[in-house]
């Protein structure tokens, strides 16, 4: 693990793919040695029988930004069509802190929603 710690490290690495790990179980205490930061988020598909499993890691932000781009090209073929638009979905965002049951505050996927 160290030295793909010190790879992520060097190459200054914001997503990590890692396949054919053998890996049934992670905690987030091995990804966290793993990555050196803990502005993470992972997965982990677990290896079965010939399978050899996937952990994938990647920098919180990251997840962010793609939203955003995602929404921005939806407003754009929207606006470069003129046609209307349906997007549906579970977008695990809320549109007020109201909606929320616990927090305050407008998060940045609330403000860009």
């Amino acid at each position: 693990m160290s030295a793909v710690r010190e790879m992520v490290e060097k190459n200054e690495i914001r997503s990590l793919a890692l396949v054919e790990t053998k890996a049934c179980m992670m905690k987030d205490y091995e990804i966290k040695r793993l990555w050196g930061s803990i502005n993470f988020k992972w997965e982990l598909v677990e290896a079965d029988r010939n399978s050899g499993g996937i952990i994938c890691v990647w920098e919180k932000i990251i997840a962010q930004v793609a939203r955003k781009m995602i929404w921005e090209e939806i407003l754009h073929e929207k606006n470069r069509t003129g046609l209307p638009a349906i997007v549906f979905g579970d977008f695990n965002e809320v549109l007020r802190p109201d909606e929320r049951s616990r927090g305050k505050g407008n998060s940045m996927g609330m403000r860009d929603y």
